[in-house]
């Protein structure tokens, strides 16, 4: 499985990330083949008659090729173009850990419950290892 970077640009970013455009039309640049990851990133292209450049604005998502549509005999899709259709998206996980934040893309909702839920589990208990340690230490002094 390959992951290909892309631009998107924001009039498609939102409905993209969440869950509302199932396709992508692009130009068949790249060796896609279902399985394969897009990393989408919303690019704002520049604007001459308002003099900004353009850039990347910060917002990605993450959508796995579900299926390839190239080189359709039925017409309407041009030689050198390929439709992708994407399958849901996929929640991000995004924990705080004592202080430290944890961001992993990609990851199934069930397995980020899972994952969040073992997380605090063990936030816990280093919490009260910690505790614990500090007790012995007190009572090891008197």
């Amino acid at each position: 499985m390959t992951t290909h970077d892309l631009k998107v640009w924001p009039e498609f970013f939102a409905d993209l990330a969440d869950g509302a455009k199932l396709f992508e039309l692009r130009r068949d640049d790249r060796p896609f083949e279902e399985g394969d990851w897009l990393k989408l990133r919303e690019y704002a292209p520049p604007n001459i008659l308002a003099a900004t450049p353009g850039g990347y604005t910060g917002q990605r998502c993450l959508r796995q090729i579900a299926y390839v549509l190239r080189d359709s005999k039925v017409g309407g899709l041009e030689p050198g173009f390929v439709i992708l259709g994407l399958a849901p998206p996929i929640t991000p996980l995004q924990i705080q850990l004592q202080g430290h934040r944890l961001f992993v893309e990609g990851v199934d909702p069930k397995v980020a419950v899972q994952l969040s839920e073992y997380l605090a589990e063990l936030a816990g208990f280093v919490e009260r290892t910690k505790a614990e340690v500090l007790a012995e230490k007190r009572r090891k002094k008197t």
